[in-house]
């Protein structure tokens, strides 16, 4: 089994959910998940049928791309990386303007910002480098439900710290989940 960057990093976000009734993780879940589908396909290109329950986080992710995505390189591509044996879709690699090298960039729904979020980037950041991909910026944007301007996060300053704690995670993980 090749683990992803979530199952990775999944114990960080059990802590702060333990008291969240199951209804509501649930509704937040598909929430997401159709936030991101629609999104994909609206960055590649594809047809999809548009959600009014998600419309405004659609146009305040279009506003953001507009204002500030000089050209958009990937979107949800799946990635492993041998070297660490552990797999991951990024949302998105762009060229942000004024910027010369890549950014990663994760999709948000909830509005307060989560510290696991700069650890499921370092992951991704470390696929994409396994990858051959050289990534200069990470960062989270929160996308607003009500279509207004979404909130940009970098995360770039702490990215070596981020990425120790992601490596330490991936072997706690490897420790608990392997055969012997």
């Amino acid at each position: 089994m090749i683990p992803s960057v979530t199952q990775i990093i999944s114990f960080v976000n059990s802590q702060g959910f333990a008291n969240i009734p199951t209804a509501i993780l649930e509704a937040a879940g598909q929430r997401g998940t159709a936030v991101h589908s629609e999104i994909a396909a609206s960055l590649l290109g594809l047809w999809y049928e548009e959600t009014p329950e998600i419309a405004g986080y659609m146009v305040s992710l279009h506003t953001w791309v507009k204002d500030f995505v000089e050209k958009i390189v990937a979107v949800e591509r799946e990635l492993i990386a041998p070297t660490y044996g552990f797999r991951g879709r990024p949302d998105a690699t762009v060229i942000l303007k004024g910027d010369s090298g890549l950014s990663l960039g994760d999709w948000k729904t909830p509005r307060p910002l989560s510290r696991s979020w700069r650890l499921q980037l370092a992951g991704y950041r470390l696929l994409e480098e396994d990858n051959g991909t050289k990534i200069d910026r990470v960062f989270s944007l929160r996308l607003d439900k009500d279509g207004g301007p979404a909130k940009f996060q970098g995360y770039t300053k702490t990215l070596a710290a981020d990425t120790n704690v992601f490596r330490s995670a991936l072997n706690v993980f490897k420790f608990f989940n392997r055969e012997e």
